[in-house]
């Protein structure tokens, strides 16, 4: 199912945008009908922001930062200008931060199907709407990098009532990564212990899978009974991709067949799937394939979203954004060297920085030995030459 953008849907600022004109009625002022298309644009030119697009970002949600920005204030004073509170729009409160503008440029360098990912995820948190998406591509698509931004953006201030837990599912045991999972989901350690302790190779086939089905119910039943809203940022690493035993345990479908299955099935069809049908839960699971014979059986997840590895132009925007200081060469070099992979950019990046740092504190540790220096010349050689700085005007 294609995922729509927030401008594909109900723009959360005609919302407000008809609120506002309800409660204004037919008051006049020299610009016309206040709250009216026509005088928001000359509030707009009045602040210096872009009159044109008033109408984009109340009926599609498109324009930059900045300009919303202007239009929510302009809108927020008029409503308030009734007697009404402040607005209050969840929807909108993570794209108002004072970081917009650097996170919105950041953004667009990451490409269409990110942007909408982000979008649709982080929106939908902030309604309420408890959203389940998969998102799927290879090593260096650009699946870490998007969950660090939608972490990011729902840890900012103001906090969101919701508990985040992010986790990945690694090797080389499927158990560790489930005692993992428990202990984040703060599953009492003694419960997870004793259905651990019951996975026996040596077992009957249906035994061992309803033993296995047993440690995913114990994860199910913390998550079902959780007060209060939680979000899932889980990942599938392609490290668990060649398993297909739990603590030495053929891993096995708790059906009447007790298939044998990868790791990736069975934590797609015991675990993931299920979570998806929890009504109070968000759900994000990036992971590099589904497995084909679950993509019948998605459950309620939106997608799968496949990402793709960054182009020429998406790498060269990527690191435009995050190193806008460099040359163009430097930038180009960066590129080139990371090849076409999100993961070997963001290292580059963060290497880049962390150079550009140490070399600024090098700098700056010869600069004060250069002025320390200076000043014992003067005070041992006074009449060497004229002070650094003259005493007097």
């Amino acid at each position: 199912m294609a995922i729509k953008s927030p401008g594909d849907l109900q723009s959360p600022w005609r919302r407000i945008f008809e609120d506002v004109r309800r409660s204004v009625g037919n008051t006049r002022d020299g610009s016309g009908v206040l709250g009216s298309i026509n005088w928001l644009r000359n509030q707009m030119k009045r602040r210096g922001a872009n009159p044109n697009v008033v109408r984009n970002i109340i009926y599609r949600n498109r324009g930059r930062p900045k300009d919303k920005r202007v239009l929510f204030d302009i809108l927020n004073q008029l409503w308030m200008d009734q007697g009404n509170s402040p607005l209050q729009v969840s929807e909108l409160e993570v794209f108002l931060s004072l970081r917009g503008d650097a996170e919105q440029e950041i953004l667009r360098a990451l490409g269409r199907e990110k942007r909408r990912a982000y979008c649709t995820f982080v929106s939908g948190v902030w309604a309420g709407s408890h959203p389940k998406l998969l998102i799927t591509g290879q090593p260096g698509s650009g699946k870490t990098l998007l969950t660090n931004y939608i972490q990011q953006a729902l840890e900012r201030e103001p906090k969101l009532p919701a508990r985040i837990v992010r986790f990945e599912f690694a090797g080389p045991d499927l158990a560790d990564s489930l005692a993992q999972l428990g202990t984040a989901l703060e599953v009492p350690q003694g419960l997870m212990e004793s259905k651990l302790v019951k996975i026996d190779s040596s077992s009957a086939f249906a035994v061992q899978a309803d033993a296995q089905a047993d440690i995913a119910r114990v994860i199910l039943d913390t998550i079902k009974q959780f007060d209060g809203s939680l979000v899932l940022l889980l990942h599938v690493s392609q490290s668990i991709s060649g398993l297909d035993s739990m603590s030495r345990a053929p891993l096995r479908l708790n059906t009447p067949e007790v298939p044998r299955v990868s790791a990736t099935e069975w934590l797609w069809r015991t675990l993931l799937e299920p979570i998806s049908r929890m009504a109070g839960t968000s759900t994000l699971v990036t992971m590099a394939d589904v497995p084909a014979r679950t993509l019948q059986r998605l459950g309620r997840f939106q997608g799968p979203v496949r990402l793709n590895p960054p182009t020429s132009a998406e790498a060269r925007r990527f690191v435009k954004a995050h190193l806008p200081y460099l040359s163009a060469d430097r930038q180009e070099l960066i590129v080139q060297r990371a090849g076409r992979s999100f993961e070997g950019l963001r290292t580059l990046v963060t290497e880049t920085r962390e150079l550009e740092t140490e070399e600024g504190r090098a700098q700056s540790a010869i600069a004060r030995q250069v002025v320390q220096s200076a000043r014992v010349d003067i005070r041992e050689h006074p009449t060497s030459g004229p002070p650094l700085v003259s005493r007097h005007p």
